[in-house]
């Protein structure tokens, strides 16, 4: 997944046996934020734009809260 400025965060690490299921928390960036667009890549570069893009989904829906609340 992309983070805030870019920065690459691995959810699924390579060499994981597929089918598998992960978990990892994400908070949003603005405060009141309703939709969140996760961009999602493959590669093992600390940065998301030295990975290869695979696509992108958008979580809508999420109740309003302070940036930073899971």
């Amino acid at each position: 997944m992309e983070l805030e400025g870019g920065v690459f965060s691995k959810v699924i690490p390579k060499g994981t046996v597929i089918p598998c299921k992960k978990t990892k928390i994400f908070t949003t960036a603005s405060d009141y934020q309703t939709t969140v667009e996760f961009p999602v890549y493959e590669g093992e570069r600390p940065l998301a734009k030295d990975n290869h893009k695979l696509d992108s989904f958008t979580l809508k829906g999420i109740p309003p809260a302070l940036s930073g609340e899971p």
